[in-house]
């Protein structure tokens, strides 16, 4: 039986949304399978990290992948390497992501260097010039990253699976074409603001989620505030202006690792999940579930 999907292409109001919509779709059509995939993954994590997210996810008993093209992080088996900005990778990255269950879960921690204030005045990047400084390779790269992680998303569309992505809140990830084309077609929609402090997190590192038909409940546990100052942490990043800009430096593994997820975010991660299916299970059967 070849790839089925439950919905459509998005209707477009013009004809370059069209152009752009076919172009990400096209992406992925040179990936699909001949035949259909068994959909037996839960939750998966793209650039995963410590990949807490998986980890808890495996706790409650779900099947979970973690993927992250970083080698740092291919420990003990629960992370995969994956680059989806690669051909190869990106093959792999559908093929996961078309194993997902309804309503189950796909992570993107979309890199963020070339997308954050603090690296405006070398990426180029502002609202009115989105893609930024595209001679740059770390400009170009994050470019490329979220190229393909809009592929992806639209493949989540119409395969039923949530899309959850995040970037700090001070990303301009959601300026960037074609990202932003997502977020005008209501592919994804802002789920809100969440503070990494509140989930026991070393810094307050503010998020941004971006989400599809989030529920109160998916409100309710991802996006939280903490009223804490952080002030002994506040050494982690200095940032000092010069005459050619702006010179942040710090502790780059410190920094790096106040910016992971925590086991009480990856659980809050993973809870949604697990509510998200349950309540697509049922009402597909019929079964009245409060």
């Amino acid at each position: 039986m070849p790839v089925t999907f439950s919905k459509p292409l998005p209707q477009c109001h013009t004809k370059r949304d069209r152009d752009q919509v076919l172009a990400l779709w096209s992406m992925i059509e040179k990936h699909l399978p001949q035949r259909s995939l068994k959909r037996v993954t839960h939750q998966l994590e793209f650039g995963a990290g410590k990949a807490e997210a998986t980890r808890q996810a495996q706790d409650m008993k779900l099947q979970a992948i973690g993927c992250d093209r970083d080698d740092k992080c291919i420990e003990d088996g629960v992370v995969v390497k994956l680059n989806y900005t690669d051909a190869k990778g990106f093959g792999q990255s559908v093929r996961h992501v078309l194993r997902v269950v309804e309503c189950g879960t796909v992570i993107f921690a979309i890199q963020c260097s070339s997308l954050v204030f603090l690296s405006r005045s070398t990426s180029g990047r502002d609202t009115w010039r989105p893609l930024g400084d595209t001679t740059r390779p770390f400009v170009k790269d994050g470019n490329s990253g979220i190229l393909h992680a809009s592929a992806l998303c639209l493949l989540c569309y119409r395969r039923n699976v949530r899309p959850l992505v995040e970037n700090p809140s001070s990303s301009i990830l959601g300026a960037v074409p074609p990202f932003d084309l997502l977020v005008n077609l209501g592919i994804l929609e802002v789920l809100g603001t969440t503070d990494l402090g509140a989930f026991q997190g070393e810094s307050k590192k503010s998020l941004r989620l971006w989400s599809k038909e989030a529920t109160a409940f998916a409100r309710e546990h991802l996006c939280k505030k903490t009223g804490q100052s952080f002030k002994k942490k506040a050494n982690l990043v200095h940032v000092k202006k010069t005459a050619t800009g702006v010179k942040v430096t710090g502790k780059k593994d410190a920094l790096k690792q106040s910016q992971a997820y925590t086991p009480e975010f990856g659980r809050a991660i993973s809870r949604v999940t697990r509510k998200s299916i349950a309540d697509h299970f049922f009402h597909a059967n019929g079964i009245n579930w409060a």
